[in-house]
């Protein structure tokens, strides 16, 4: 439940940014791969939910560990 609430916040707070990064294009806008991100958040804290299986769980694992590596490359 844990999981699934802090990829439900990942997936707000991803959705409630993306606007900002619209205007940093190349082939496709920051903004849509901040959106991107989101969706698989969301995806991620459904699988938790609904499915109670070790595949969801390794998703979740590699989704939030893929999250936290931007996040310290980024800084």
């Amino acid at each position: 439940m844990v999981v699934a609430a802090g990829f439900g916040y990942d997936a707000y707070a991803h959705l409630d940014l993306a606007a900002n990064f619209d205007a940093n294009r190349a082939l496709i806008s920051q903004g849509t791969l901040i959106r991107a991100e989101a969706v698989v958040a969301v995806l991620a804290a459904v699988l938790v939910l609904v499915i109670r299986h070790r595949a969801a769980r390794w998703f979740a694992v590699l989704i939030a560990g893929s999250q936290l590596g931007a996040v310290l490359i980024y800084r």
